[in-house]
């Protein structure tokens, strides 16, 4: 018999919650902890604005480049990549 499970999260996004959805739907959600914690990009706009500094060098220009222009190139229905409408477990 299966089993759902309901979830509706009404709380607002937060701009780390936006960029991680961002870089999900692009299939980069992978380089989310080396743009928050390794060159404290915190928001789209952040990502958007950041060049890269040459004595800052984690990640190649030319990758973050990459990164940007295809979050730049997408809209993002935020409230949508948000929700997770139901979780279907068989018992």
């Amino acid at each position: 018999m299966p089993l759902f499970f309901l979830f509706w999260d009404d709380k607002e996004l937060t701009d780390l919650d936006k960029l991680y959805l961002a870089l999900a739907e692009v299939k980069m959600e992978h380089h989310f902890n080396t743009l928050c914690y390794s060159l404290d990009i915190t928001s789209l706009n952040a990502l958007k604005d950041y060049s890269a500094k040459p004595d800052k060098q984690i990640m190649d220009s030319s990758h973050l480049d990459f990164i940007k222009e295809q979050i730049d190139n997408k809209r993002f229905n935020f409230e949508k990549l948000s929700k997770v409408t139901a979780l279907r477990f068989q018992i």
